[in-house]
């Protein structure tokens, strides 16, 4: 016996211009996809058949993308409209306000979180501009943007950590929508460099300080390391580390190893301040600690035992074009 399971997906667009309105309803219902017209009390319907499912779903999609681009939005979601960008790419996908600060992919809904200095923008991975949340009027902005997925859950954390104000934001990502449940300004000093993690509490922190949150944003934990405002840190609640580096005015830092509580498990030295900030991530289930520096046209990538605090290998690089200014370990 072999049973056909009918996959069927419903969009409703609709444009206006003066008193008349036009709606469109696109529905794919296995391998169909029905269009709708109804305008001025006037209703038509097409239907076109597909070959397969996956060519039926993308033909779906097309079709939202076309319609958006004539103008058409999604009354559920006003912000969803597609406008173009005046950039030399005349591109209108991901168009945003200001400059892109930060980059996310959520992978448990496949979707794309992008930040400028004003927004936060929810988009599917074809950049179709699903929501956007405004944190901000001023679009001047230096800081840090900082996003997790809470695991086997809708529910998203961002931080947004500037010198003067730093906040963090819980969302449910509902029928592609962020809906803010909670936010909360936090004290975490006038650090300039941070780090955030979760598990079953929320951990962010900024130079020497750390606090814990519940997931209804109470503070639950606070540790004060008092090593100064120029220093990072990293974290890694899985294994129960986190790393804090204190800024020295010589050749080398010092990078600190501890437990959650603060308890020190090994010390080492070496250059973690470069010419674009912080470097420092704990890599490989928080057995080891990777960090970059750079200066003048030197690059330096370490990789230090995180237990031993011994180095594992180093690499250098020199390049007319500067230095490192950021990282990332896949």
């Amino acid at each position: 016996m072999v049973f056909f399971i009918k996959h069927t997906m419903i969009k409703t667009l609709e444009s206006s211009k003066g008193n008349k309105k036009t709606v469109i309803e696109l529905k794919l219902n296995g391998l169909i996809l029905h269009t709708s017209t109804t305008k001025n009390g006037k209703t038509k319907v097409k239907e076109k058949a597909l070959k397969d499912e996956q060519k039926a779903k993308i033909a779906f999609k097309k079709e939202v993308v076309k319609l958006m681009k004539k103008g058409y939005s999604d009354p559920k979601n006003p912000h969803s409209k597609i406008t173009f960008s005046p950039s030399i790419y005349r591109d209108p996908r991901f168009a945003h306000e200001n400059t892109v600060e930060e980059i996310f992919y959520l992978a448990q809904v496949d979707r794309i979180l992008t930040a400028d200095g004003t927004n936060l923008y929810l988009w599917d991975n074809k950049g179709l501009l699903l929501s956007k949340f405004k944190f901000s009027s001023d679009p001047y902005f230096f800081g840090a943007i900082m996003c997790k997925e809470r695991p086997s859950s809708n529910e998203l954390v961002v931080f947004i950590g500037k010198h003067r104000g730093k906040t963090i934001y819980l969302f449910e990502l509902e029928k592609d929508e962020l809906k803010l449940i909670k936010q909360k300004q936090l004290d975490l000093g006038t650090g300039y460099y941070y780090d955030l993690d979760i598990d079953k509490n929320i951990y962010i922190g900024s130079g020497n300080v750390v606090k814990t949150l519940n997931w209804k944003l109470d503070e639950v934990g606070h540790l004060d390391k008092s090593i100064g405002d120029e220093n990072g840190l990293a974290l890694h609640v899985k294994s129960g580390k986190m790393a804090f580096v204190e800024y020295s005015n010589e050749d080398k830092d010092s990078v600190e190893v501890t437990d959650l509580e603060g308890n020190a498990i090994c010390k080492f030295k070496t250059k973690v301040h470069g010419s674009f900030g912080v470097n420092i991530q704990f890599i490989n289930d928080g057995t080891q600690i990777i960090v970059s520096s750079s200066s003048m046209y030197q690059t330096n990538l370490e990789i230090w035992d995180a237990k031993k605090g011994k180095q594992i290998k180093k690499l250098q690089n020199y390049s007319s074009d500067g230095g490192v200014m950021s990282m990332d370990i896949a």
